[in-house]
């Protein structure tokens, strides 16, 4: 039997309830949280010193870095160091510590829920006579005495306090109460770390529903949600795909030079989302915004409209053509099914300077456009035109009768800009309710003698302990002068 009990009799294995209540407790531990947030700075420093991907310019140039630093890139790469925010390491401490906010927040709601007197409010007002043994105590003695008054200058004593926006909970002797100044400030830790979550939710939102695109439209045209209009598509989302109910007609477009510096620009827009239509003026670098789209003008050119006559007279082609050529660059356009090309170099203020065509500015005041027709490598006309006046080769004559400007302009749908700003809004909320309007709590316990009332005031604030007791010296010679004219006034105490 003694060898048996020498052995000692096994653990009985736990549950696993308690194995998960166990690991839980150390999850949210400070400790946890100092390591979680620490490597996640280890990880975001080290995007500072590990070339990233979006600092390359081009493709060829990462290649090329690659190639000088073979075994260092393999590692990298494999790791996809060089995309650090979106790296599995970092997505993995990035949920831990969500995970680590959450059990903290399971933990300590129930205790800032007591501490702004939510719920359990009846604890705080038990054993209040304890506050005429704190040595920071004031005692307050009112001489001369009836039955039921302290009662009385605890009512009084109550309402001296909610006048000040105190909030005042009373004990069951109807002799003690609390006040309390901020209640609800700690209800400010539970805001600032749910404005985590909500942030979280706005950039999981962004990241997998930004669309980024660039639209080319002409002075009278128009779009109408359709993806294939667009001249390039930066980013597609990876969530709701189709644009939202979008229109949007280019009005007219107004750009301000100075000599070849352009110095402003205004794009006016009829714009319908969903069901309201609204007109709207963007300029540089204000878009318009509306719901989750964003609108910007890039980048601006001419679209002349040129018309291609054949024999006797008759149209055989035309229409508004997109040119990229409103700083000097030569580009170039072909009519449908017609085996020629027109180069163009546009002149917006011309004039001629040395023997050699030259632009004043770039304000369309004497525009004169260069035009040179080709079939193949062929030559089949050159020369310089103004609006109106036609260019021939062969049977066919070539003119611009018009030109507008087109537009280049960056829509971006994204949605979690609302999460987000509320998320801030919250946080900030929060700290200015934990830091600035912090709790602070009076406690008055009243006691009826022979020949006298007294009341004992003490408390503490959360913070600043030093200024609170400055602050409470002078509660307390408020309270009392307070007490004396009421009693002075003829109010039995």
């Amino acid at each position: 039997m003694n060898s048996e009990l020498e052995k000692g009799t096994p653990a009985a294995p736990r549950s696993f309830r308690e194995v998960a209540e166990g690991i839980y407790r150390s999850f949210r531990r400070p400790r946890v949280t100092v390591i979680i947030i620490s490597a996640l700075l280890a990880l975001f420093l080290s995007g500072l010193l590990i070339p990233q991907k979006t600092l390359f310019t081009s493709r060829e140039q990462f290649e090329q870095w690659n190639a000088d630093h073979p075994l260092l890139s393999l590692v990298i790469t494999g790791l996809k160091l060089n995309e650090i925010y979106v790296a599995p390491v970092t997505v993995v401490f990035l949920a831990l510590f969500f995970l680590n906010l959450l059990a903290v927040l399971a933990h300590r709601v129930p205790h800032v829920l007591r501490r702004a007197y939510v719920i359990d409010r009846r604890s705080a007002v038990e054993g209040l006579e304890k506050v005429k043994n704190d040595p920071q105590a004031h005692t307050i003695v009112l001489r001369g005495t009836t039955q039921g008054a302290a009662g009385v200058a605890a009512g009084q004593a109550a309402s001296f306090f909610r006048k000040r926006f105190w909030s005042v909970m009373t004990a069951d002797d109807g002799r003690s109460f609390i006040a309390v100044r901020n209640r609800l400030s700690p209800l400010g830790f539970l805001l600032f770390h749910v404005s985590f979550f909500l942030c979280l939710a706005g950039g999981l939102l962004v990241m997998y529903t930004r669309f980024s695109g660039n639209l080319l439209l002409t002075e009278g045209e128009e779009f109408q949600s359709n993806i294939a209009q667009f001249r390039k598509i930066s980013r597609e989302p990876k969530i709701f795909h189709a644009l939202p109910e979008l229109r949007i007609a280019l009005r007219k477009v107004f750009p301000t030079y100075e000599g070849s510096t352009g110095t402003d620009l205004k794009v006016s827009m009829q714009i319908q989302y969903f069901k309201e239509a609204f007109e709207a003026v963007s300029r540089i670098n204000e878009p318009i915004r509306k719901g989750a789209i964003s609108i910007l003008p890039e980048n601006i050119g001419i679209s002349p409209l040129f018309v291609l006559h054949g024999p006797g007279g008759a149209e055989a082609s035309g229409g508004y053509f997109i040119l990229n050529v409103l700083k000097g660059e030569e580009d170039s356009f072909q009519f449908p099914d017609l085996p020629y090309t027109v180069f163009v170099r546009f002149y917006p203020d011309f004039t001629e300077e040395a023997g050699k065509p030259v632009s004043r500015s770039l304000d369309i005041r004497n525009p004169v456009f260069h035009i040179r027709v080709q079939e193949g490598e062929r030559t089949l006309a050159e020369g310089y035109r103004r609006p109106g006046e036609g260019i021939r080769f062969g049977a066919h004559e070539l003119s611009c009768s018009e030109i507008r400007y087109w537009v280049d302009l960056l829509v971006v749908r994204e949605y979690g800009d609302t999460p987000i700003a509320v998320g801030f809004i919250l946080g900030a909320v929060g700290l200015i309710m934990r830091l600035i309007f912090y709790q602070k709590t009076v406690r008055v316990h009243i006691e009826e003698l022979d020949d006298a009332t007294v009341l004992y005031v003490g408390g503490n604030g959360e913070y600043y302990q030093h200024t609170f007791r400055e602050e409470l010296e002078r509660l307390a010679a408020a309270l009392t002068n307070a007490l004396q004219q009421t009693r002075e006034g003829g109010t039995a105490l």
